[in-house]
């Protein structure tokens, strides 16, 4: 993508790059107007899964090292600043929402409302440790990627936080195998008593025991007493109730599990 002064509309080509024997072909976008840029991005249908991007990260690794070692900055373009990128550098993506608190190169992520609006609304197929960020440092490792929805809460102060993405990570590992045993587990007068608690909840919210109440649900869909479908109409209601949802703990797991 290059910023060119003045041209309004969206002008398409085609640019290679290689990476070691392969040829890599990639739609080459010119125009001075991040709105359509952004509305394009969008708007397409088929394109490359964040499960298959994940496939090449070691590529991704390879390309920035190669750009760091020449001396060149990796970053990220907000839709401040889109009108000051040189094209001569490498863009790894633009971030759709400015965020002070966010790193400002070498992240693609999206803040946590985003996130989940993305993941109730516009995504039937989002999974939790695909929706990641990639850190762009000098010693980078292959291992860093990082879910999202942290980013909000821990990014304070640059890079000395990947640490804490990693541990983060890895407690919701162990999250979901220990609610995988416990669904296993589950009587039938619980799962008739999480059945009801569930159905009753859009329609009568109680104010107190959220947790409570997104756990058992998320265990509902472990056990496929709930369809995936219901499950994420379920949540877009209770959203819809109180955005506040979003600083729950027991609401986020359920997002990020939705489509496991």
């Amino acid at each position: 993508m290059n910023i060119l002064a003045g041209e309004e509309n969206l002008l398409f080509g085609e640019a290679t790059f290689q990476v070691g024997n392969k040829q890599i072909t990639m739609k080459k976008i010119k125009t001075d107007n991040y709105s359509k840029i952004f509305d394009y991005i969008s708007s397409v249908k088929e394109a490359i899964s964040a499960r298959e991007i994940k496939r090449y990260k070691d590529i991704v690794y390879d390309i920035i090292a190669n750009h760091e070692k020449n001396g060149e900055k990796v970053f990220v373009v907000n839709a401040l600043d889109i009108n000051k990128i040189d094209s001569n550098k490498m863009v790894l993506g633009i971030h759709p929402k400015y965020d002070e608190t966010l790193p400002t190169r070498g992240l693609v992520g999206l803040d946590t409302v985003t996130f989940i609006e993305h993941a109730l609304y516009n995504n039937s197929t989002i999974k939790f440790e695909d929706i990641a960020g990639v850190w762009a440092e000098k010693r980078l490792s292959k291992t860093h990627y990082f879910p999202t929805y942290y980013i909000k809460n821990n990014v304070t102060n640059g890079f000395n936080f990947g640490a804490k993405y990693i541990a983060n990570y890895d407690a919701m590992e162990k999250r979901y195998i220990e609610l995988k045993k416990k669904a296993g587990n589950l009587s039938q007068e619980k799962i008739t008593q999480y059945e009801q608690d569930y159905n009753d909840s859009v329609l009568k919210p109680t104010k107190d025991k959220k947790d409570v109440l997104f756990h058992n649900s998320l265990l509902l869909l472990i056990i496929k007493k709930v369809s995936k479908d219901d499950f994420r109409d379920f949540l877009k209601e209770m959203y819809k109730k109180n955005k506040e949802y979003i600083n729950n703990s027991g609401f986020k797991q359920c997002i990020c599990y939705l489509d496991r």
